[in-house]
């Protein structure tokens, strides 16, 4: 009978497999050496790292649980476990092991490496930017270590823009709209946004004056109120108030959707003799190679002085797509009365939308986008809408 291959030779033949992307045939390999030395538990280790190759999560964290079992302190297993828990978003239970892998050896830059990007998912930043700084300097060139470096550089804390917006109607006066807002990010929680947009529409000359306070309770979960108090002229509201809950999460494994925000947004809008309450649910869904689809719906109740309340539906889709290195389009389409904010925007009409637009991001300091969409409404009337907006972070 010939003898087994010595354990180097297995995990050989394995880590070839994975290189060459063949997780399947560094499954089968393992299984045989497993087959070979039951109680190898290098066997079991390589078994599982395979089997997360695969996406069998469950399996592999079976494996790993039992290398650990039988030694608490592999770090191999404890970052393999690590993963596992990183991909299903038990982010805080996945930060632990790497700790007690990094102790169990402090000189493993790829244990320093996922501890890094465990802690910026958490929003630490400043230990990610130490984990990854410890790690480039383990092996100074290690290009994931330099981009974990790069990723939690310090960033701008304010936005700054400045936008315009050109009206053209085929039954009135043409209208724009010119806005400037500031966005402070205060910490990893809380976020306050101001706007002060002017209006030149119908005759009327209105300005916008907008807060509102973001507050991030855990990661991809964020609460949003605000509200507005206006110079109305008989052209936009009076007032409006807010409120906006968003969560989001992704996928373990390789899936066409890698992950979803959910968006559910309410708002009140107050003008001289109409009340509106919109209620919008929304839809984030995250596809392969940074592209997007997002498709919200609108319910609308509107109340005018001697009518009973109405409800209006309307919705909306978006596709957004990269076309080069920070530079991305989008197109849409809407079916209904999808802005309320507007004297011409409520009522009892009918409209369809299509639009697009980019954004061009200049390194992480600058941006410019713009859009273009055309409305055809009942009663045969039409609008074309033309904006762009410059913002700056600092």
């Amino acid at each position: 009978m010939a003898a087994a291959p010595p354990d180097d030779d297995w995990a050989s033949q394995i880590r070839a497999l994975l290189k060459s992307g063949n997780a399947q045939g560094a499954v089968d390999v393992a299984e045989k050496w497993m087959a070979a030395a039951p109680k190898d538990m290098d066997a079991v280790g390589w078994h599982g790292r395979a089997l997360m190759r695969l996406g069998r999560l469950q399996e592999a964290e079976a494996d790993f649980r039992r290398v650990l079992a039988a030694s608490p302190n592999d770090s191999d297993a404890l970052l393999g476990l690590a993963g596992i828990l990183r991909r299903q978003n038990h982010l805080e239970d996945a930060l632990e092991l790497l700790r007690q892998a990094h102790s169990a050896d402090p000189k493993r830059e790829d244990v320093l490496l996922d501890e890094g990007r465990v802690l910026r998912a958490l929003g630490r930043t400043r230990e990610a930017r130490e984990a990854f700084q410890e790690a480039r300097r383990l092996a100074p060139d290690d290009a994931d270590a330099r981009e974990g470096i790069e990723s939690v550089a310090e960033a701008p804390r304010q936005e700054f823009h400045v936008g315009t917006e050109i009206d053209l109607f085929n039954y009135t006066n043409d209208a724009g709209e010119f806005d400037t807002g500031l966005k402070t990010d205060w910490n990893a929680r809380w976020i306050t946004y101001f706007e002060v947009s002017y209006w030149d529409r119908f005759g009327g000359h209105a300005e916008r004056n907008l807060g509102q306070v973001t507050f991030k309770p855990r990661p991809h979960m964020a609460i949003t109120v605000g509200g507005t108090w206006n110079h109305d002229d008989g052209v936009i509201p009076r007032s409006e108030a807010f409120f906006e809950l968003d969560r989001g999460g992704s996928f373990a494994g390789h899936h066409f959707v890698r992950g979803i925000e959910f968006n559910y947004h309410q708002q009140w809008y107050w003008f001289s003799t109409a009340r509106v309450l919109t209620l919008t649910p929304s839809a984030i869904f995250y596809l392969p190679r940074e592209w997007m689809f997002q498709i919200a719906v609108t319910s609308a109740r509107s109340s005018f002085p001697g009518l009973a309340p109405g409800w209006q539906p309307s919705g909306q889709a978006k596709l957004t797509f990269p076309i080069r290195p920070r530079l991305t389009g989008n197109v849409f389409y809407a079916v209904g009365s999808e802005d309320f904010a507007l004297t011409d925007q409520i009522g009892r009409f009918a409209a369809r939308t299509w639009g697009a637009g980019f954004r061009r991001d200049f390194q992480r300091r600058q941006y410019l986008s713009a859009f273009g969409f055309f409305q055809d409404r009942s009663q045969e009337r039409s609008q074309a809408s033309f904006g762009i907006t410059y913002g700056v972070r600092f």
